[in-house]
């Protein structure tokens, strides 16, 4: 999945793709199953009024590929505390 130059952006200026505030979410130290990964993400998305477009947005995107993946993705949708 490619993405578009405005959301490149956003991610480098440390905004998530759709232009929010990237939220804290304790990665480092946690279960690393990639199930329990995206259910962490998932929770602090929506705990932060990303709504379930945005939620289904940000798991499309961690599923479309392989572990070094969803751990990119991830890091583009939150920052890890």
């Amino acid at each position: 999945m490619n993405r578009s130059d405005e959301a490149n952006t956003n991610v480098m200026n440390g905004l998530t793709p759709t232009g929010k505030q990237r939220p804290n979410c304790e990665l480092v130290g946690q279960d690393g199953n990639a199930f329990a990964i995206m259910g962490r993400v998932s929770r602090a998305l929506k705990k932060n009024g990303f709504s379930e477009a945005e939620v289904s947005m940000y798991l499309s995107e961690a599923t479309s590929g392989d572990y070094n993946n969803l751990l990119r993705v991830n890091m583009d949708w939150v920052c890890d505390q």
